[in-house]
């Protein structure tokens, strides 16, 4: 017992490491080397594991823990992380033990299942699906185990009543640990991402500040500006007259920047009430179809009926439009913008696709930050507001792109309780 505890001591080691210097790394994963560094911490964690078996069972059988940390490799770390670490215990193996037996080809080729069971998406997956994939890997490697074990027990005389209280023990250890080293990975991802969110809005807060401050501070001489402008029109001859329009024009531009800060600022919703997502998406793309022809895009639109959610309409239009219109916007000729709105456990969602440039991931990754756009020409607040304005209503927003094939958005909304009792009750 005091063995199995000593290596519980050192497989937790490595993540708690990890979490330590890399793990808000983890989740931008803007570099390579964080799942590097995964497979290199638990790769030492094998190591250990081959050098300090937690028992001989027979003459050339011993039951250690090394599939664990090159489990937890593969599935947190990747391909990368994964084979680092099959790769250091292979090289310490082969140079401190030269003869490879059979027991330790099974344990090595355990740790090729995890990839079978799509370990670059591994981290993707929720909890439950986690658990349930290290179970079954930890049975595959157990079971082989299991066998050969019976195969040594049969040819060699020995008696199975005298292994099994430690077989049974260690068959409880290998298929639990990883169950209880995951759940506890699961719970420092997500006390990280809570310290992540919490950051940003704070950001957020201090920024929408700013940003109110100095939108009213600049409203007041812009609209005093406006008024004099107005006035030099009436005396004003032709060729002045047009200049002043064109002035106009632009203070009303300024304007409408510093009314998308105000909402930046404070995403209030004037007018809540139950909305149809189809009549909201009718609307939307009503306006913008003339803008789409222009823009040699085509807008197709399909919605199931009856989708309600409680929001504000006029702040629910206005998202599906500055979504829609950056869709238009990224695609270059033939373009096509697919809008499709339905119910799928017990949300309403809509995606918006396009045939347009693309993004990168990276590029993803920054959308909806203060000020980032990825038009030539933008000031980046057009999606800030709509996010903003999806949160207000509790919705999510979910982004998907590929570069030279288009992007997706997808918008998640719970449906409205009222609309759902009424619609039951018919």
């Amino acid at each position: 017992m005091k063995d199995i505890l000593v290596h519980l001591f050192i497989m937790t080691f490595p993540p708690h490491i990890y979490q330590i210097f890399m793990l808000t790394r983890y989740y931008k994963r803007e570099k390579i080397r964080n799942r590097f560094l995964m497979g290199i911490l638990m790769g030492f964690s094998g190591i250990f594991s081959i050098s300090y078996p937690v028992m001989y069972l027979v003459p050339d059988f011993y039951w250690d823990l090394r599939g664990v940390p090159l489990l937890l490799a593969f599935m947190y770390g990747g391909y990368y992380g994964g084979f680092t670490a099959l790769g250091m215990m292979l090289i310490f193996h082969g140079m401190m033990f030269p003869s490879f037996g059979v027991s330790d080809a099974i344990l090595y080729a355990a740790g090729f299942v995890p990839v079978l069971l799509r370990a670059r998406v591994f981290y993707q997956y929720p909890s439950r699906k986690k658990i349930a994939l290290s179970l079954l890997y930890a049975g595959i490697g157990t079971a082989a185990l299991l066998l050969w074990l019976s195969y040594i027990v049969s040819h060699h005389g020995f008696v199975w009543k005298d292994l099994l209280p430690q077989v049974s023990l260690l068959t409880v250890v290998q298929l639990l640990l990883p169950v209880l080293l995951i759940l506890w990975f699961q719970h420092m991802l997500r006390h990280d991402q809570m310290s992540i969110e919490i950051q940003k809005a704070e950001k957020l807060q201090h920024l929408s500040d700013l940003a109110a401050s100095v939108a009213h501070e600049i409203r007041n001489p812009l609209q005093v500006t406006r008024g004099y402008i107005q006035i030099s029109q009436k005396e004003a001859d032709e060729k002045l007259g047009r200049y002043l329009n064109i002035a106009i024009g632009e203070l009303d531009q300024a304007e409408k920047i510093i009314s998308e800060f105000l909402l930046f600022a404070k995403p209030e919703l004037t007018e809540t009430g139950i909305i149809n997502i189809g009549d909201s998406l009718h609307q939307a793309v009503t306006m913008l179809e003339p803008y789409a022809s222009m823009s040699g895009a085509v807008i197709r639109l399909s919605c199931e009926d009856d989708i309600f959610i409680e929001g504000d309409p006029s702040k629910l239009k206005q998202a599906f439009v500055n979504l829609i219109k950056n869709g238009i916007e990224s695609t270059q000729t033939d373009g096509l913008i697919r809008i499709h709105g339905h119910i799928r456990k017990q949300k309403a969602v809509i995606t918006i696709t396009d045939n347009g440039s693309g993004m990168t991931k990276e590029e993803i990754q920054r959308l909806g930050a203060p000020f980032y756009t990825t038009k030539s020409r933008g000031t980046g607040l057009g999606l800030m507001v709509t996010t903003r304005l999806i949160d207000a209503m509790r919705g999510k927003m979910r982004f998907a792109s590929e570069v030279g094939k288009g992007s997706e958005v997808m918008i998640i909304f719970p449906l409205s309780a009222k609309k759902r009792v009424s619609i039951s009750g018919e």
